[in-house]
C-alpha cells in the first residue's frame, strides 16, 4: 500500500510538485476501482465525502486522477490531512478532520456589543458549529483590531486562543482590550487660500475640544467621524462655488504613545464659478411659467449646490402636488473651465400621473382609523399630493397623543398611475395625571389632583376631571370636548364646576360663598390653520352670612345674596405648529373676549 499525506500547513501548490514525483509509481499501479473506503470520519457523514470526490467506483484510477482527488478534498474545508492508498482494488482515503468551534468566547468588550462582534465573525465565516480554519482566525482577529482602530482606539488589542474539548471542538476564546480614544491633537490644513483655516474648522465635528467642554466629545478621533467631516467640506466649497475643490491628500499620524493624532489635509479650492444662465427642458406639461418662477438663479451669482438642490426640491414637489409622484429634476451643468461659468439645463420629466387608491394605518391600536381619517387630507381615490400628505402628518402630530408619524408610499401591482398610501405610527400616553400636596399659610394644608384623558376610549374625545381642596376652598370640575361634533369639522364641549369658599375659616374674610356655573363651547374652522371659537354658560353665587362684616351685610341686604351670571365668550386662533409638543416649526397667535351679563 502506497500513503501520501499532506499536513495542513502546506500550501497546496506543493501538492502538484509532490505528485510529480510521486504520480510515476502510481502509473504502475492503476487499477478499476471496486470500492472506495474513507477511513478517520467522526462527523462528516461518508455519503457527503463521496459527493465531494471526482473518481467514483468503476471508474480506472491513474496516476493523472490522484492530485484531484488531494485538490478536492482539501477544497472542502473539512479535513486538515489527506492520503490516498490502495487495498487490492479499493481506494483507500485516509483523513483527519478540522476541528469544529464548538463555542466562541469574547470578554473584555465594552464599547461594541457582543451580538456585533459574533455578526462580524460570522462574515468572516467564524461561527460556532464551523470547522476551525486558523488562517480565518488570525484575519478575524486583524480584522477587530481596525474596527477598534475606526472608532480612534488605537492601542486596542485583541487575543484568541483556542481550548480543545470533546468530540473534536474547539473553545474559541477572545479577550479584547479596547484601549482609550485616542484625541485629536491637531488639524492641519494646507492649501487653503479662500477661506481662512479657522472658518474651515469650524464645519468640522472634529477638533480640539475647548477648555470649558468637559463633557464634549469633539476631540475624540474616528475615522467615521473625520470621513464625515471631509464630506461637509466638500460641500462647504461646493456652496461656495468651487466645483473643482478636492482633498488631495489626507493623512493621519498616530503620536508614540498611540494617544493622539494629528491630521493633515491637503486641499486644491480650484476657482470659484458663477452661473452664467439656465433653461428648462424635458415634459413640463404647459407649467413653463410657473417652474420658471421657482428657479430663483440669477446670470452672476455665485454657484450654490445648496440653493440648486433646494430649487430641484421645489420643482420636484411642485409636480408632486400635481400628483406626479415619481417626476424626475435632473440639473444638468455645462461647465466652461476658462470662464469659470456654469450654465444650467434642468430637465424634467414628469412620468405618469398617480392616482391614490388606498389610504391604510398602523401602529394604532387604541385610536380608530376614523379618528386619523378625518384628519388626513390626501384622499382615497385622489391625486396624489405631497402637500396634502405633509399637511396629514402636521395635523396628526398636533393630535397631542401619536408620535414617529411616517407616510409610506407603495405602487399598486400593474398599476403604473396607482400607489397606496400607509401612515405608521406610535401612540403615546394620551392620559395625564397630576397631584399636589402642600401647606400655605393663606389656605392651610391643600391638596389635589387632575386627570386627563385626550383620546378618550380611542374616539379623539378630551375627558377631564379634577379637584383641589385646603382649609378654604374647594373646588371640583369637569369638562368634556368632541373635536367632531359634525361631520365638517366643528367642535364642541362643556365644562361644569362647583366651588366652596369658607376664608372664614383662616380669618381671611367673614363670610361663606357657593358658586357654581356650567359652559358651553365650539369651534369652528376656517382654513387649516384658523379657527373661530364662541360660548355662552351660565354661572351661580350664594353668599352666606357667617359672622360676616357690617360692610358685607349691608351689601347682602342691599343687593341679595343670590346672583346669576350669564356668560359669552368668543376667539379666534390662527396655528401653523408642526407637532402640538415642543414644535420646531411654525407660529401660534390666539385673540379673545369674554362678556359677562350680571
Amino acid at each position: 500500500m502506497l500513503n501520501i499525506s499532506i499536513s495542513k500547513k502546506i500550501r497546496i501548490t506543493l501538492l502538484f510538485l509532490l505528485a510529480v514525483f510521486i504520480m510515476p509509481a502510481l502509473g504502475d499501479e492503476e487499477f478499476t476501482i471496486k470500492g472506495i473506503s474513507v477511513q478517520g470520519l467522526q462527523r462528516i457523514p461518508v455519503q457527503t465525502v463521496l459527493e465531494y470526490l471526482p473518481v467514483h467506483v468503476g471508474q480506472t484510477l491513474t496516476s493523472s486522477d490522484t492530485d484531484s482527488v488531494i485538490h478536492a478534498l482539501y477544497q472542502t474545508g473539512f479535513f486538515s490531512d489527506v492520503s490516498l492508498g490502495r487495498n487490492g482494488n479499493t481506494l483507500v482515503i485516509q483523513v483527519v478532520e478540522r476541528s469544529t468551534i464548538g463555542l466562541i468566547k469574547i470578554v473584555g468588550n465594552k464599547q461594541i456589543k457582543t451580538e456585533d462582534l459574533l455578526k462580524a465573525l460570522k462574515k468572516s465565516g467564524i461561527v460556532e458549529g464551523q470547522a476551525y480554519d486558523q488562517a480565518l482566525l488570525e484575519g478575524m482577529q486583524h480584522a477587530l483590531i481596525e474596527e477598534y482602530h475606526k472608532s480612534g482606539r488605537y492601542d486596542a488589542s485583541v487575543d484568541v486562543k483556542t481550548v480543545a474539548q470533546t468530540r473534536n471542538r474547539l473553545l474559541v476564546n477572545i479577550q479584547i482590550n479596547e484601549g482609550k480614544i485616542a484625541k485629536v491633537k491637531q488639524i492641519n490644513i494646507i492649501g487653503n487660500h479662500a477661506f481662512k483655516t479657522s472658518k474651515l474648522l469650524s464645519v468640522f465635528t472634529l477638533g480640539k475640544k475647548p477648555w470649558w467642554a468637559f463633557f464634549s466629545s469633539k476631540d475624540e478621533y474616528a475615522e467615521e467621524k473625520l470621513q464625515t467631516d471631509l464630506k461637509a467640506l466638500q460641500d462647504f466649497y461646493l456652496d461656495h462655488g468651487y466645483l473643482r475643490f478636492k482633498v488631495a491628500a489626507q493623512n493621519t499620524e498616530m503620536t508614540p504613545d498611540k494617544k493622539s493624532v494629528v491630521v493633515t489635509l491637503q486641499l486644491i479650492e480650484g476657482a470659484q464659478y458663477t452661473i452664467k444662465g439656465y433653461s428648462l427642458s424635458g415634459n413640463m406639461l404647459g407649467q413653463d411659467a410657473a417652474v420658471a418662477k421657482l428657479v430663483t438663479l440669477k446670470s452672476g451669482e455665485t454657484f450654490s449646490r445648496r440653493k440648486l438642490m433646494a430649487i430641484v426640491d421645489l420643482i420636484s414637489h411642485f409636480y408632486a402636488d400635481l400628483g406626479y409622484a415619481s417626476a424626475q429634476i435632473n440639473p444638468i451643468p455645462e461647465i466652461n473651465d476658462e470662464t469659470h461659468q456654469v450654465f444650467l439645463i434642468f430637465n424634467i420629466q414628469t412620468g405618469n400621473r398617480v392616482y391614490v387608491r388606498d389610504v391604510t394605518y398602523s401602529g394604532n391600536t387604541v385610536t380608530s382609523d376614523e379618528v386619523l381619517r378625518r384628519e388626513t387630507r390626501q384622499m382615497e381615490g385622489g391625486v396624489y399630493s405631497i402637500s396634502q400628505q405633509e399637511e396629514s402628518k402636521r395635523r396628526l402630530n398636533n393630535l397631542g397623543y401619536l408620535e414617529q408619524i411616517e407616510s409610506k408610499v407603495e405602487p399598486v401591482p400593474g398599476k403604473s398611475d396607482q400607489v397606496d398610501l400607509n401612515y405608521s405610527l406610535k401612540e403615546a400616553s394620551s392620559m395625564t395625571a397630576t397631584a399636589q400636596i402642600g401647606y400655605s399659610d393663606a389656605y392651610g394644608f391643600l391638596y389635589g389632583a387632575n386627570v386627563t384623558q385626550k383620546n378618550f376610549k380611542g374616539t379623539g374625545k378630551t375627558v377631564s376631571v379634577a379637584f383641589n381642596n385646603s382649609q378654604i376652598l374647594q373646588t371640583y370640575s369637569f369638562n368634556y370636548f368632541n373635536p367632531y361634533y359634525t361631520e365638517s369639522g366643528i367642535s364642541r364641549g362643556f365644562s361644569l364646576y362647583f366651588q366652596q369658599a369658607r376664608p372664614d375659616q383662616n380669618n381671611v374674610a367673614s363670610y361663606d360663598l357657593d358658586s357654581y356655573g356650567a359652559m358651553m363651547n365650539y369651534r369652528v374652522p376656517m382654513s387649516e390653520y384658523d379657527n373661530f371659537s364662541f360660548g355662552y354658560g351660565y354661572e351661580y353665587l350664594n353668599v352666606k352670612q357667617n359672622n360676616a362684616s357690617q360692610q358685607i351685610k349691608d351689601a347682602i341686604e342691599q343687593y341679595g345674596s343670590y346672583f346669576n351670571n350669564a356668560k359669552a365668550v368668543a376667539g379666534w386662533t390662527h396655528n401653523t405648529y408642526n407637532r402640538v409638543l415642543l414644535p420646531t416649526k411654525g407660529n401660534n397667535q390666539s385673540l379673545g373676549v369674554e362678556i359677562g351679563l350680571p
